[in-house]
Parts: structure tokens; sequence; C-alpha cells
């Protein structure tokens, strides 16, 4: 099933369930189920991890805290005098993780979804603490500004959670209404829940734990609201609850794509009459299709409409000249002004195991008119960057870049390229902002950014030769081979 299918079938199970009857301890963990159910039985996205035993996913975790540690020792000693501390009240609460700090702005590292919006803050003279979260445990370093670390209690909370696993109970309505489940998975042509169940109630041990651990600082720090990146995660869900349950407002920061078949921002249905504990209160969005969109939903189960438009407030200090701007142009033109070619296109990887076939192909024919800047997805592992940089070194060529641009902000080369490929990534709508054509090559990318299809925005190709008669129609060369 495309994205599509999958919404549309997932709504039609959701309208024959009693959702309030997935609840755990008290709390919901509906929005969980459907993520895992969405995720499994995604045929573009990286499930690899999702759908391990969740006992390999233990000892994948205990490796990587392992030598994590020394990688958390390592910046918290290094940047000690940004480690921030839990000793008074604070007014504003933001719950931040180290890969969105994708900015080295003047030799530190810049949060672009969490600071602009401490630029406006700390105008109106409010305090606030962030929390920093790393589930690999890794750390940009030295920080824009005060942080305080959290993964390592997070890894003692995990810990703690499988511990208390015994102590889960699953009451007689929630098997009940599990069942009715997947009875009707398996008659809409599901795949992979077998082992949902157990995956549920690990999974509700884990968020439990950290709901507990998060009271406790609001508890303490008295936020008056609260600021998250991505609530649909187990830190992000447990965030929610605990916030909703203390009545704090709490906000999901748009990160990315959303549109009309975002397995967490679109289409949910049959919600229970007060919402679920373990959504966000608030939602800001970049644009007004993507808070109508999330206001739609809301509104068809007679809740507020909580979207509204923030817009992108990194973008916006791209779109203009400023400081901050001409300073990444200055590194940009330092960086690729020694290269002599006519044209710059920037690819930007989703998060593949090796280098999209026709990716390989492009570069291997590609004439010498064209550079081509690759960008690696924020959460791309080490291993995989260097397997696919050694794919590409072994094509010997060298009109290519990865290093800068996948270090540089995505908003500096979108000033400065001339045309953007992608299997999928939100970068698209991005790229429109600045004027900058997309070519698209997986079929759920034609899902989401239809509008921008209609207008003529981007592009979808599926083969190398249908994205080389593309570059040349877009770049203006006519019949004179590109790529």
């Amino acid at each position: 099933m495309n994205i599509k299918e999958l919404i549309i079938s997932i709504n039609a199970i959701e309208d024959q369930l009693e959702l309030t009857n997935f609840r755990v301890n008290g709390i919901d963990m509906w929005p969980r189920i459907r993520y895992i159910i969405l995720y499994k039985n995604s045929s573009t996205l990286d499930i690899s991890n999702i759908k391990k035993k969740y006992i390999q996913r233990i000892y994948k975790r205990i490796f990587t805290y392992l030598f994590g540690v020394i990688r958390y020792l390592r910046a918290y000693f290094s940047n000690y005098k940004k480690n921030d501390r839990i000793d008074q009240k604070r007014d504003v609460l933001f719950i931040s993780s180290s890969n969105t700090r994708r900015m080295k702005y003047k030799n530190n590292w810049y949060d672009t979804l969490c600071d602009p919006l401490i630029d406006e803050i700390e105008k109106k003279r409010l305090s606030y603490l962030v929390l920093e979260r790393s589930t690999d445990l890794t750390f940009k370093y030295p920080r824009y500004r005060k942080s305080k670390y959290i993964q390592l209690e997070v890894v003692k909370i995990f810990i703690k959670s499988l511990i208390k696993l015994k102590s889960i109970k699953l009451d007689e309505r929630f098997m009940l209404e599990f069942n009715k489940m997947e009875n009707l998975l398996e008659d809409k042509g599901f795949i992979d829940f077998k082992t949902l169940l157990s995956d549920v109630k690990n999974d509700a041990s884990y968020i439990i734990s950290l709901s507990e651990y998060f009271s406790k600082y609001l508890k303490y720090i008295k936020p008056k609201e609260t600021y998250i990146v991505s609530w649909y995660g187990y830190l992000g869900m447990a965030i929610c609850y605990a916030c909703n349950k203390y009545n704090i407002p709490i906000y999901d920061i748009q990160h990315g794509v959303q549109g009309k078949y975002h397995f967490a921002y679109s289409a949910w249905n049959n919600i229970p009459s007060c919402g679920y504990n373990t959504h966000p209160s608030n939602y800001l969005n970049w644009s007004k299709e993507d808070s109508d969109n999330i206001n739609q939903w809301l509104e068809k189960s007679n809740l507020p409409k909580s979207a509204k438009v923030k817009g992108n407030l990194i973008q916006e200090k791209f779109l203009d000249d400023t400081e901050i701007s001409l300073y990444y142009d200055n590194r940009y033109n330092e960086k690729y002004n020694i290269y002599k070619y006519n044209k710059k296109i920037l690819i930007t990887l989703q998060r593949e195991k090796s280098c999209p076939e026709y990716i390989l192909e492009l570069l291997k024919k590609s004439s010498n008119n064209v550079l081509w800047l690759i960008r690696f997805h924020p959460l791309t592992d080490l291993k995989t960057k260097k397997r696919i940089k050694k794919q590409i070194k072994k094509l010997n060529r060298d009109n290519y870049e990865i290093d800068f641009a996948t270090e540089a902000p995505i908003y500096c080369l979108l000033r400065n390229i001339d045309l953007h490929i992608t299997q999928e990534s939100s970068v698209v709508i991005e790229a429109a902002n600045f004027n900058v054509k997309s070519i698209i090559t997986s079929e759920n990318a034609k899902l989401h950014y239809a509008s921008y299809l209609k207008d003529n925005k981007i592009y979808h190709a599926d083969s190398y030769n249908t994205i080389n008669a593309i570059i040349n129609n877009i770049l203006g060369y006519g019949n004179k081979k590109i790529a």
C-alpha cells in the first residue's frame, strides 16, 4: 500500500474501534500503536530498526551507549560553560535534539528549530531551559546557547523500564479491543503486526517511566509553556503526557514535510472527545496549508483548532541579505568558487543504506558542466556515510562535494544552487521558497507534494534518462548533455 492507501485504511479501522480502551496506566497508547502499524507497512521508509525484535534493539542500544558515554563525557567537559543546570524556575522549557544543531555559526552549533524561537523569547526577557537529547550519544559542540544534556538519564530510564516491564498490566478492555484491531488489520491487508502486543507493552513501560522523569522537572521549574521537536517518539509522547497532566501548553515545532499523508500529522479519525493525552496541545506550522490540515481533523473531532502558522523562522533569516545569510554566502563562495562549473545541483539523500543507483549513474555519466553537491540526511550514521562516500569515490569523478554540502545550512545552499534532486526530502518545500525547482523520484513524494507538482515547482522522474532530460530542460541546455 502507498501512504494514501495506508491512511485511508487506518482511518477505516479507527472508525470501528473504541480508542480510549488503548490506555495503559492512564496513558493513551493508540498514537504509538498507530505509528508502529503505519511505519511497519510503509514501503519506502527505512523501517529496518522498528522491524527488529525488541531484544535486538536492546542489544544495539547497549552497544551504542557503551561507546557513546565517551562522546558524552567529551562533549560535557569540553563545552562545560554551556552546561545548564536545573536550579530555578523557568518561563519556557524546550526539549531539543543534538541533530537539530544543523548550523555552525561563528564556530558555535545553532539549533535551527529551537534557537530562532529562543531569539524571540530573549527579546521578551523570559527565562528558558533547554533539555538536549541525542539518541546515539553524538553531540555537536561548542553550543550556541546553554543546554542540559539528558541522554544518560534517558538511558537509565530505559533500563529502569525493562526492570518494571512485569508491572505493566494490559486490562481486559485493552485486550478485547486489541484482538478486534488485529482482525481488522488482517482484513485490510496489513502485515508485520504479530509482535505488536509485546512491542506496545515494552513501549508503554518506557513512555510511563519517561513521563515520571519529566513530571519531576515540570514540578520544579514550573514552565508556562513547553516546546518540542517531533512529538511522536517515545520521549515526545512522554513529555506531552506530563505537560497535559499539569495543564502546561506544549507546542510541537514543525521540522519537515507534513501535508495530508504524514503518519503523525494527518487524518486522525474517531479521536476521543478529550483528545489524546500523548498528543501535543498546540502545533506551530510553516504554512497555512499545514495548519489547515491539522485543524481539519481536530475540528472534525470537536477539538480546539490549535495549529497556528508560525513560519519557518530560520528560513526567513536567509530569504533576505541578513548578517547570518551573508556570513554563510562568504563561506559558500570560499568553498565553491575554486570550482569552475557553470551550474550547481544539490542532491539531498534520505536515510538510504547505500547510494541510490540513479545518483551513481548521474555522477558517472556527468559532463564537466555541473558540480554535484551531495547532502546526507541529518540522521544518517557515520557507518552509512563512509559506505556511500566509498561508492561515489569508486566512480573516479571529481565534480562533486559532500562534506560542506552536508555541514552548511540548507538555506545557504538554496540561495546559491540551480536545481535540487531528492527522493522525497522536505527540502522540496524550502527549495520552492527560494525559487529553486526540485526533481522528486519516489511515488509517495507525488502525494506529499501534489500542489507543488500542479504548480510546476517540482517534477517527478523515476529513471536516469527522465532525470537527465528534466535537468537539461530546467537549466536551459536544450539537447546538450548535462548529466
